[in-house]
């Protein structure tokens, strides 16, 4: 038997250059592949924190046991999906609209006599639910991750205003069930590996 190892099938989660975090209105047209361009309504939400992009699958089961106590099958009962990243555009529009609601964001452009100007009025109401897209690329690998329906539920967004520290949002999406397919996200990796000539 020969070693099973390969280098080549080892993957950093880099962000694809030119933007790995995109957010879209719920109904917009999904990709389904690493290659297909993205709706123009997935908007990008710019550089996010060094601590990247973090998925969590989280499940629960319950023991069930026979009379005398043996353990004869164990039920899942639990089923949490979410992924988590730091948004560091502190300025950007797009990024604040994420955060706080399209609603509570009103930006007036710039001129060439005044700088542009963003005003939030937050009320705290729960955010809508969205659609997402995940982009990472390292060397010739490339990988997307698409959620369908997620929504922000940050519970402690707190934000800290310091000489040595970029103003940044944490993010924490919830993943719901897409009824239409049944699935909570999908990934789409090309490895960059071609067959030998």
């Amino acid at each position: 038997m020969g070693n099973t190892n390969d280098a080549t099938r080892v993957m950093a989660g880099k962000p694809k250059i030119g933007g790995a975090v995109f957010r879209a209105p719920l109904g917009t047209p999904l990709p389904t592949s690493e290659a297909i361009q993205l709706n123009s309504a997935f908007v990008g939400q710019g550089y996010c924190s060094e601590d990247g992009l973090n998925e969590s699958i989280a499940k629960a089961y319950a023991a069930i046991k026979a009379w005398g106590g043996d353990e004869v099958l164990n039920s899942q009962t639990d089923l949490t999906i979410g992924f988590e990243f730091t948004l560091i555009e502190s300025t950007s529009s797009d990024v604040l609209k994420t955060v706080f609601s399209d609603s509570a964001v009103t930006t007036t452009p710039g001129t060439t006599s005044s700088s542009e100007k963003i005003a939030i009025a937050f009320d705290g109401a729960p955010l809508p639910k969205s659609s997402w897209s995940f982009d990472i690329a390292y060397g010739e690998q490339i990988r997307r991750i698409v959620v369908p329906i997620a929504q922000i539920t940050t519970e402690d967004m707190t934000v800290v205003y310091a000489d040595e520290s970029a103003i940044a949002y944490a993010v924490k999406l919830s993943v719901y069930r897409d009824p239409a397919t049944g699935k909570f996200f999908f990934e789409y990796i090309d490895t960059g590996i071609k067959a030998a000539a």
